[in-house]
């Protein structure tokens, strides 16, 4: 039997717990645990595959902001910087 010391308004006193109710706890800490494992795993179906079609959507914008920075970039490449006069020359020798 489980015995609980309890303090009371009349002074502290040993009460012992029925097995009866020794069983009742165990049944409703089992049932609590299968209902926490039945719900942890209902929500696992739900937010495993939300959680791979948001992986996979933020890798392909990912890809997509990353393909326009390098179509940027190339053509800021290409471009000459502000304040630069871009022309074409040639170099004529004296030395004839």
């Amino acid at each position: 039997m489980i015995r609980f010391a309890i303090n009371g308004p009349n002074g502290p006193r040993i009460v012992t717990v029925p097995r009866w109710a020794q069983g009742l706890g165990v049944v409703l800490a089992a049932f609590a645990g299968i209902a926490l494992l039945v719900v942890g795993a209902g929500l696992a179906l739900i937010a495993i595959p939300a959680l791979i079609g948001f992986g996979l959507y933020a890798r392909w914008r990912l890809k997509k902001m990353m393909a326009e920075m390098q179509a940027q970039a190339q053509a800021d490449a290409d471009r000459p910087p502000p304040g630069v006069i871009d022309a074409e020359y040639r170099v004529i020798d004296d030395r004839r």
